[in-house]
């Protein structure tokens, strides 16, 4: 049974991982080189417990990495996709004798031209004995914390990390499925951010459920089309991971993708909304490097391709929108 577990990343997600686990005798050691946090977090779980969730242990703040990693049983990365490879890079440095972990992150990595999924991120920094995870569903943190009901799914090639995350995070609120196609997770997880994008932007323009019907079932055809094309397996885009996230992401108006999204067709522009949401839209780079994995694996991927117009080339989204109705007409 593990006994003591690192989480990489003290952001809303990772202190919510905190507290799925924080219902269990564990320690709970949360990395994050922010010194605020030390009084932030305290809080945050002060009020997490008056809301009614259960503490057995309450997670704490360790801002030494060598510290948090100090005989810890298991790693769960909750960070930024642009920060993983570097902070992977400084936990192989560290004797944590091939820890298992599992990457609660959702996107894509680029250096020097090469396009990385997070578990091949982390398996290149920390060796290919390492037993390594996917966590991804429809799991908005804000509805977590108020106790609303949720599912997700961990993938991995190894039978036993599922069992040691479905152990240590499920509950009577959390339900958490397993699955083998590590890939199909892990695109759903990483292209829905760049549909929800697209739904944000139709809400705001003031489209109904017509347009968001249509929007979200061409959406999923070309992340399936995607990650079938990468290796992942259809069945896993109609699950969770695909079709679920998606659905959560594409409407709430607590994801950053749906909200920037929103902001995109105000007509305001990438960096202002960077700036105004303070936090990472992982949608933006996400556009970006799909249309180069659709270029190289030749996968038609129109309403990405939108995205990214509107995103990167400053392109009004009502002009895309029109663009998209009037393509040559085809079979679904």
């Amino acid at each position: 049974m593990v006994k003591r577990v690192a989480i990489l990343g003290g952001g809303q997600w990772g202190r919510t991982i905190g507290l799925l686990l924080a219902q269990k005798p564990l320690d709970i050691v949360i990395w994050d080189n922010r010194i605020s946090l030390k009084d932030e977090l305290p809080m945050f779980y002060e009020v997490m417990g008056v809301v009614g969730h259960s503490i057995v242990h309450e997670p704490y703040l360790e801002t030494d990495l060598s510290q948090a990693l100090n005989n810890t049983e298991l790693i769960i990365i909750a960070l930024p996709s642009d920060a993983v490879r570097d902070v992977v890079k400084q936990v192989s440095v560290h004797d944590i004798q091939n820890c298992p972990v599992i990457a609660a992150t959702k996107g894509f990595d680029e250096y020097k031209g090469e396009i990385r999924m997070m578990m091949e991120i982390v398996g290149e920094g920390l060796g290919k004995k390492t037993n390594i995870g996917i966590l991804s569903g429809p799991n908005l943190s804000k509805e977590i914390q108020a106790r609303h009901p949720a599912v997700t799914l961990i993938a991995s090639k190894s039978k036993e990390l599922i069992d040691i995350g479905m152990n240590l995070l499920a509950s009577k609120l959390f339900r958490i499925y397993g699955s083998h196609d590590v890939i199909g997770v892990q695109v759903g997880g990483a292209v829905k951010n760049v549909i929800a994008l697209a739904g944000g932007m139709v809400d705001e323009l003031g489209f109904q459920y017509n347009t968001k019907a249509a929007l979200l079932t061409r959406g999923l055809a070309e992340i399936t089309r995607l990650g079938t094309k990468l290796g992942g397996e259809r069945e896993t885009f109609a699950g969770i991971s695909g079709l679920g996230d998606l659905i959560c992401t594409a409407f709430s108006p607590s994801s950053r993708n749906y909200r920037a999204g929103r902001m995109f067709a105000k007509g305001l522009k990438r960096e202002r909304i960077e700036y105004e949401i303070g936090e990472v839209i992982e949608g933006i780079n996400a556009s970006r490097i799909v249309m180069k994995l659709a270029e190289r694996e030749n996968v038609e991927m129109p309403i990405s391709d939108g995205v990214y117009k509107v995103v990167w080339d400053g392109i009004d989204p009502v002009k895309v929108i029109e663009e998209l109705m009037m393509r040559e007409m085809k079979f679904e």
